[in-house]
């Protein structure tokens, strides 16, 4: 079966200048679901991801984060564009679900990227689309964060705090 699936990437590789971001997107996500780390597969459509990035929607660049994160893919350069992306588009980052936001800082924490604008950016997301998030989404944030050593915005905890586990702030007065 992998065999086949690596026969298919090749394929779709040979075929590049006709591929959209929906295909790279998609197929990134399956070498990641698949777990196909090889680079003369994954460099060259993480090279397409990130030419075509400027037609990206915010799904697509969160697929792709994750299959390269789950792959360990290192290449700063190529993640960097695709990051940018995400957070420096504004229509992009109004569109951008708390799943995706969630998706792009977990792939930055397998990937060892330490971008703190990217994580607050992505935070800031997170916050605004609360209601949408999954317990899941939120502690894989929260993952992320940790293994980068990236203080998660109190707002983003305390957000989820109360509006997912019903819990509310104890305020305590300090003597002066």
């Amino acid at each position: 079966y992998l065999r086949h699936a690596k026969k298919y990437a090749s394929f779709l590789l040979s075929s590049k200048d006709k591929l959209s971001p929906k295909d790279v997107a998609q197929s990134i996500w399956a070498l990641g679901r698949l777990k196909i780390s090889d680079d003369s597969i994954l460099e060259p459509f993480a090279k397409i991801a990130a030419k075509l990035s400027s037609s990206c929607n915010s799904q697509e660049i969160a697929n792709i984060m994750w299959g390269l994160g789950t792959l360990g893919f290192d290449r700063g350069d190529i993640v960097a564009v695709l990051v940018d992306r995400i957070t420096s588009n504004a229509q992009l980052k109004e569109e951008c679900t708390s799943q995706e936001a969630s998706n792009v800082m977990y792939a930055l924490g397998q990937m060892k990227i330490h971008d703190k604008d990217a994580f607050e950016s992505l935070s800031s997301v997170m916050m605004k689309k609360l209601s949408d998030a999954t317990p899941q989404g939120i502690a894989n944030a929260l993952w992320a964060h940790e293994v980068m050593k990236i203080s998660p915005p109190q707002g983003l905890f305390d957000c989820w705090a109360k509006k997912k586990l019903g819990i509310v702030g104890l305020i305590i007065k300090q003597d002066d």
